[in-house]
């Protein structure tokens, strides 16, 4: 049994021009093609929410031919732009994109840009190809050439109309032109962009970009510093907590993702210091002596990645001396304990992780590429690591 055929005119829009919608479904209905293969996305509250209703992804599941009313207000809607989104990866399905006077391809962002043509309602040759392609998507029948041209007339005559009320400036979409990661001033917000680039976010909180910095071990980067320019570029609205970008500076992002995030990758390589590299290059250095050597033994052998500090401090020293004691070794780490945690917060190998109620770390982990190292610690540092712990065995 072959696929059903698709005879759906889905009409994508913001409710507010829901007007010229209306005048579209009367044209294809004075035409000749019926009213009721016509979709409109303007259903109550669909340019308020977020996500596709199950109705609007059936109708784009079962569209011939999917026609889009740009406008700068369509522009500004999360909703709307989804919904582009959708349209632009159904490739398949043929795509009209109609502008209002504010709309020009240097202003076309996100999936509809402009490698879309556009098509305008005053146009008798935009007009006839709209009308063409619908009746062809749809297999409607031929109509008279002076019904077409009458009909034309009328949605012509309608349009201006409605024009001379509207009042374009409202609606001017916002222009973001293209240009370079290097046209921001700081790596700061170079670093945060990028990290919106990674993860199609658009809304991101403090702690949670500061986490990511840590677990990436990206350093020397001022969060407050691109919250601050990114909100007084008017590029995103921020506060101590957290940053919401502009919708359509996100979506001026997303479309120009691959030639933007090469030189922002090369601006986080110039600020991320592996801490496993700085371990290995202190190893080969012999800055690790045998006490050093042996903790990180014992880190090894007990799989732990988080140490005492402060009062916690003694119950890592009576694990290292448990430790000890199974593998029948002596040494000083139990005094030289505070020594080595100086020495492994001065390179930068471990970082404070848990704090007391006044502030004051108790506990650090090691940072995320030492961890990894250690966790599948290769086999010529295991080989040293073992050769350091008979050499100090009792016997």
């Amino acid at each position: 049994m072959g696929e059903r055929k698709k005879t759906t005119i889905f009409i994508s829009h913001r409710s507010i021009d829901k007007t010229i919608a209306d005048m579209l479904v009367d044209f294809f209905s004075g035409t000749g093609i019926p009213c009721e293969n016509v979709f409109c996305s303007s259903l109550p509250g669909n340019d308020v929410k977020e996500k596709i209703s199950s109705e609007v992804r059936e109708a784009l599941k079962n569209s011939a031919i999917n026609i889009v009313i740009l406008s700068g207000d369509y522009y500004q809607s999360a909703y709307c732009l989804n919904e582009a989104g959708v349209i632009w990866y159904l490739n398949n399905i043929p795509v009209i994109t109609i502008a209002l006077p504010e709309i020009v391809p240097e202003n076309m962002h996100g999936f509809l840009n402009n490698e879309h043509k556009l098509r305008r309602l005053d146009s008798d040759g935009d007009i006839s190809y709209i009308y063409d392609a619908v009746k062809e998507a749809v297999s409607a029948p031929d109509k008279k050439h002076s019904i077409i041209t009458h009909q034309t007339s009328k949605l012509k005559s309608r349009y201006a109309e409605l024009l001379k009320t509207r009042n374009t400036t409202d609606h001017e979409a916002k222009i973001f032109t293209p240009q370079s990661p290097t046209s921001f001033n700081t790596d700061d917000e170079r670093i945060i962009l990028y990290y919106i680039l990674q993860n199609d976010v658009r809304k991101i909180q403090k702690s949670v970009l500061e986490e990511w910095l840590q677990d990436e071990e990206i350093y020397r980067v001022n969060v407050d510093n691109a919250f601050d320019l990114l909100s007084a570029r008017e590029y995103a609205k921020a506060d101590s907590e957290a940053l919401e970008l502009d919708i359509d500076f996100f979506n001026y992002l997303v479309s120009n993702k691959e030639t933007l995030r090469p030189e922002l990758e090369d601006c986080v390589r110039g600020h991320q210091e592996l801490a496993a590299c700085k371990f290995m290059n202190l190893w080969k250095d012999n800055s690790f002596d045998d006490t050093k050597k042996l903790f990180i033994a014992y880190i090894v052998d007990r799989g732990i990645y988080k140490i005492g500090g402060g009062w916690k401090s003694e119950e890592q020293i009576n694990d290292i001396n448990d430790w000890e004691n199974e593998y029948l070794i002596s040494s000083d780490l139990k005094t030289t304990y505070q020594d080595i945690l100086i020495f492994l917060i001065k390179n930068e190998l471990i970082y404070e992780s848990d704090w007391t109620t006044h502030g004051n770390p108790r506990e650090y982990s090691f940072c995320s590429s030492l961890k990894r190292l250690l966790l599948s610690c290769p086999s010529d540092l295991l080989s040293e690591l073992n050769q350091v712990k008979q050499a100090y065995r009792l016997f």
